[in-house]
């Protein structure tokens, strides 16, 4: 068990195994099975009786915030956790000990489900472990947000920081004003030299927003169980070119087609938060 990633506060192993078949029952508390099920999901566990089931999930508030406490022996899984998130780490540590074939999307035949006897109890030493995703400057699609999350998951971080808008794009729909999104979320290049060479670009265009409900879904993708979103967008001293699309918010007769293509840009907008006459 010292392969486990985060390293768990302890980890004792034996020599037995034990089997966790797909399809096995999980007992206990609604709000725990489902997130151990949200962990395993290739295993399709189901719920069932305390008696015959495989993995028996317990609430044990002493434990704390997403603390648990993992025992695997030759009758079974027992989870004893603080809270939800306690009982999907467990659950996560459970899918590390499995077969790699755990990690797959569907059922690889001819798998031996084993997972070695042990116990392994773990705790958060912060409670804020995140992860930073610069969207604003490299946009990624949000199958790839979606993917970050599960990968955060799996080592157990909890915050996924999104920085959204910032001088090299503008990646969120504005309903109030179209043209942030529809513009200033595409630039014709991207700077590739660096501070003190001669300005060099690669001549590709860059682009893409998420919609609102595109983030919504990263938001209710995210948690309960998984991790938090934390989104950001930069508005400060020197506001984003990414602005400049709306005609009142650029100063003098700047382009209104162009986002920033290097580092933070010293130009500055003159926005005034005005919603657009609706007469």
């Amino acid at each position: 068990m010292n392969h486990l990633l985060p390293l768990p506060r302890l980890a004792e192993t034996r020599s037995e195994s034990a089997e966790i078949a797909p399809g096995s029952t999980v007992s206990g508390p609604a709000p725990l099975t489902d997130a151990v099920r949200l962990a395993l999901p290739v295993l399709d566990l189901r719920p069932g009786d305390a008696a015959t089931a495989a993995v028996r999930m317990e609430e044990d508030p002493r434990l704390g915030p997403e603390a648990y406490a993992l025992t695997i022996a030759g009758d079974g899984v027992r989870i004893a956790a603080g809270d939800r998130a306690g009982a999907f780490y467990a659950g996560q540590t459970l899918r590390q000990l499995l077969p790699a074939e755990a990690f797959r999307s569907a059922l690889v035949p001819g798998t031996s489900w084993t997972v070695p006897c042990g116990r392994v109890e773990d705790a958060p030493e912060f409670s804020w472990r995140g992860a930073h995703l610069d969207v604003a400057r490299s946009f990624l699609p949000k199958r790839e947000v979606l993917r970050m999350i599960d990968l955060m998951a799996l080592h157990k971080l909890n915050r996924l920081h999104l920085h959204l808008a910032d001088d090299q794009g503008w990646r969120v729909e504005s309903r109030a004003f179209p043209l942030l999104h529809e513009v200033g979320s595409h630039r014709p290049r991207t700077i590739t030299s660096h501070k003190g060479e001669e300005l060099a670009f690669d001549g590709v265009p860059h682009g893409g927003h998420y919609t609102l409900a595109d983030l919504t879904e990263i938001a209710a993708y995210a948690g309960p169980g998984r991790s938090s979103s934390c989104p950001r967008s930069t508005c400060r001293g020197t506001p984003p070119p990414c602005w400049r699309p709306i005609p009142r918010w650029r100063p003098g007769r700047r382009s209104a087609t162009r986002c920033w293509t290097g580092g933070a840009s010293r130009r500055r907008s003159c926005p005034r938060f005005r919603r657009p006459s609706t007469s």
